[in-house]
């Protein structure tokens, strides 16, 4: 038995790397609901124009799971409140090493021969929105880095900001609201999601496990450097050694797994009125923020008050 071997059986884990990597990742779903138009699909082979048509359907699919960034990434929107005009945009970067998952919307109506095709919804996450691309620059820029492998993309119009075309992400910074009126093109946005961090969760699936574990062990007794992708150093001292695995022990079943739902929870919600009011206080001036209802359910029983939901107003 090699130095290393015998470090750690001392501590009581007797596992090779081998058995390790054979462990199954549980599967989850970070889309946990939609509403209106939006409709979750399977990875499709291309989202060019022309390729995913529709004229009342916004298709939804996951990009990335649980992708460690490369490089930093500029987003349009950092925070909560509605997008109607470019000076709403809440510009930043999510930093590289950062664990994130991936989505995409599209809109491209099969019929333009009215002066617009538009389609209205929403998509809620289970993890928190880091940010959203809608710029067509920005999203041509991450095609490559945060697009699906396998699917064509090709140079884009992106989100055509004007009362038209509105993107909200709401306060509790799970759910994205899209009005899209698209003509002559198509309509796509890129939402980038993160979960909060636990330390020694290496891989960021929000747990400290068997995966974290092997992590380290695949890079053991290697120097490392801090933009190391593998994630192998969590105390960051440049040598995975003893002190990573006593950090990953330290905090093991820490966090929470992601929860697989049985199923896509579909809603209808009172968004849209909420994003007209919001419209029309824009162009008066008033904005008085947003307030409105949004049902669990798609004819709320008399007996069961619909849910109340609120949002300060964003803008100038």
């Amino acid at each position: 038995m090699n130095h290393n071997r015998i470090h750690l059986c001392r501590l009581g884990i007797c596992l090779s790397l081998g058995v390790l990597l054979m462990v199954p990742v549980l599967s989850h779903a970070a889309i946990i609901g939609t509403t209106g138009a939006v409709e979750q699909i399977a990875v499709p082979p291309s989202v060019t124009i022309g390729s995913l048509q529709s004229n009342d359907t916004i298709f939804a699919f996951q990009e990335r799971s649980l992708m460690r960034l490369s490089q930093d990434v500029l987003v349009d929107v950092t925070q909560p409140g509605v997008v109607i005009y470019s000076s709403d945009l809440t510009h930043g970067t999510i930093p590289r090493n950062t664990v994130v998952d991936v989505y995409y919307l599209h809109f491209d109506p099969v019929d333009y021969t009215t002066p617009h095709q538009s389609a209205f919804g929403s998509i809620t996450f289970d993890n928190d929105v880091a940010g959203i691309i809608l710029d067509a620059n920005n999203l041509v820029a991450t095609d490559g880095l945060l697009g699906a492998p396998g699917t064509a993309y090709d140079l884009t119009n992106g989100v055509n900001l004007t009362p038209q075309d509105t993107v909200v992400l709401m306060t509790d910074r799970r759910t994205v609201i899209v009005d899209f009126n698209a003509g002559g093109g198509r309509d796509p946005l890129r939402i980038i999601t993160v979960l909060p961090p636990v330390e020694g969760d290496i891989d960021g699936d929000g747990f400290v496990g068997v995966v974290d574990l092997g992590i380290v062990l695949n890079k053991w007794n290697q120097n490392v450097g801090p933009d190391d992708p593998s994630g192998a150093d969590p105390t960051g001292d440049g040598f995975v050694g003893v002190a990573d695995l006593n950090l990953i022990l330290g905090n093991w079943n820490a966090g929470t797994r992601r929860r697989s739902p049985s199923r896509n929870r579909r809603r209808s919600c009172g968004y849209r009125c909420v994003i007209g009011r919001s419209i029309e206080g824009r162009k008066n001036g008033t904005n008085p923020g947003l307030s409105g209802f949004c049902s669990t359910h798609t004819n709320t029983p008399a007996s069961r008050p619909p849910r109340a939901f609120s949002m300060s107003g964003h803008g100038p």
